[in-house]
């Protein structure tokens, strides 16, 4: 029993490579799809929030898939960086934190680059670019309005073949924000806000002390897990 079982181990371990094979055949088209966590830099405002993303990869050549990619969740402002302070009367003010819910999506070409092609166990790296558009809350902005940036991604990550069709993936990228303002997505009306453009504050102490400074270049990290498919490939 003991020698059927590794003979039985020892074809297993055989047909991996070969199951991993069709997935980087040259001139074929995979399908990813991924789930995972969208965790935005600190001085963004937004908070972490779960996303889905989907890809078709044209094989290039056995080391070099590329093609388009789009990704989308929805992210929650933090309401501590926007203050708001409404009068209610003469002598009567209340202190709001203010946040909102975006929808987020991401698109643009992405290239993977395969470390060990044609291996079931195969480490690869992710570059990409884009745009990232930010749909921001209709009822907390009174109107619709959206905001684009230029998007830049890299990462790295590790794909198991589980047949020639099919396989999983684990990865992690770094997703940038290029020229991105914060203050854009502050839904609090000019007027009504506790902190004027011009750096006044009517109540100082409802503001944080520890806000992060402003960056116009964001690094976001993105950990996902998924699937891969060739379509197809009907073994």
């Amino acid at each position: 029993m003991r020698v059927l079982n590794r003979l039985a181990l020892a074809g297993l371990v055989m047909a991996l490579p070969s199951a991993a094979h069709a997935q980087s055949e040259q001139g074929a088209w995979s399908v990813e799809v991924s789930a995972g966590t969208q965790m935005y830099a600190p001085s963004s405002s937004l908070l972490n929030s779960p996303m889905l993303a989907l890809e078709a990869l044209y094989q290039l050549t056995p080391r070099i898939a590329l093609g388009p990619a789009i990704q989308f969740h929805r992210a929650d402002t933090d309401g501590s960086f926007y203050v708001a302070a409404i009068d209610f009367g003469a002598d009567s003010t209340r202190i709001y934190e203010v946040g909102q819910t975006l929808s987020a999506l991401h698109y643009g070409l992405n290239a993977h680059i395969s470390v060990m092609p044609g291996s079931s166990l195969d480490p690869y790296v992710v570059v990409g670019g884009g745009g990232a558009t930010l749909y921001l809350d209709t009822q907390a902005n009174d109107d619709f309005r959206r905001v684009t940036h230029q998007m830049v991604l890299g990462g790295a990550g590790v794909r198991y073949a589980v047949t020639e069709a099919a396989g999983i993936q684990v990865d992690v990228r770094d997703v940038i924000y290029r020229d991105f303002d914060r203050d854009v997505l502050n839904p609090v009306q000019e007027r009504l806000r506790n902190c004027k453009s011009d750096g006044t504050c009517r109540f100082p102490d409802a503001e944080r002390t520890d806000l992060p400074d402003k960056q116009d270049m964001i690094h976001n990290i993105r950990l996902s897990i998924g699937l891969t498919y060739v379509p197809g490939l009907n073994r």
